[in-house]
């Protein structure tokens, strides 16, 4: 059988059970969304790659250590833009993981179900106190409809947002995965929601 695939609407929340937002932290001097949020129902079966850099930024090595507790499992990303708390040392670690804390307290979940990501300036301390005071309306604005704001709020040098959803017929049914990214120049990210339908 030929697989079908569809293009559907709705970016990274396509998927049933997901829902995302991006709002202004004021991390950026432009005042442009740079924090944001993608969020799960329920904790998902999660996969990461890796930079092979010797340097690792704090946040991704406290989302490689999540992924590890929770056996590969996850219920949401926090996503930063304007700041990568890269090259930061151990305050960075400590600015990625208030960020965590803070994100699980409002959204009542685990910790280790949590990723953090952060884009932007290097060597530069994460101005962690705005991104926690903005975590309630964050979490707040989940919506189904957020995609394009997520999408928004990660870009740095971007021009345009990066976002794709499509529906695809396999044998046992449908399948719809969303996807998100951003990248310019040296590097970038991604994310991805999937799940199964009836």
């Amino acid at each position: 059988m030929k697989k079908q695939i569809n293009y559907i609407k709705n970016g990274v929340c396509a998927p049933i059970g997901f829902s995302s937002s991006g709002i202004s932290a004021h991390i950026k001097k432009s005042l442009k969304p740079d924090l944001a949020l993608i969020y799960s129902k329920v904790p998902a079966i999660s996969a990461a790659l890796y930079t092979k850099n010797k340097i690792k930024a704090a946040p991704l090595l406290l989302t490689k250590r999540n992924l590890r507790l929770s056996n590969n499992m996850a219920q949401a990303i926090i996503v930063n833009s304007g700041n990568a708390n890269a090259c930061t040392g151990n305050i960075g670690k400590l600015h990625a993981t208030k960020t965590i804390q803070g994100l699980a307290k409002e959204l009542n979940i685990a910790a280790n179900l949590i990723a953090v990501t952060s884009t932007g300036v290097i060597g530069v301390p994460l101005p962690v106190e705005k991104i926690i005071s903005h975590i309630p309306r964050l979490v707040h604005e989940l919506d189904k409809t957020g995609n394009e704001k997520t999408a928004k709020a990660i870009l740095t040098t971007d021009t345009f947002i990066k976002e794709i959803a499509v529906e695809v017929q396999l044998t046992k049914g449908k399948i719809k995965i969303g996807g998100i990214a951003k990248g310019s120049g040296m590097g970038g990210s991604s994310g991805c929601s999937a799940i199964r339908t009836p």
